[in-house]
């Protein structure tokens, strides 16, 4: 018997996906969070954490729910 493994999807990824799959400019998002876009780019890039806030913000923004 093969166990199914649920995997979680970050947050992180959708948003990267739906910021290129709308032509979105990662710049236009990062001054819309209040972000410098080198931090903005880090936070797509796993390389720093996504807040809860700024989460918040980018469901808002996208109107999504991730």
């Amino acid at each position: 018997m093969v166990k199914e493994v649920e995997t979680v999807t970050d947050p992180r990824d959708l948003f990267r996906e739906h910021i290129a799959d709308n032509g979105l400019k990662q710049t236009w998002v990062a001054d819309k969070l209040e972000l410098s876009y080198g931090h903005f780019s880090l936070i797509l890039k796993k390389e720093r954490d996504l807040s809860e806030n700024n989460r918040f913000k980018l469901n808002e923004l996208f109107s999504t729910n991730y």
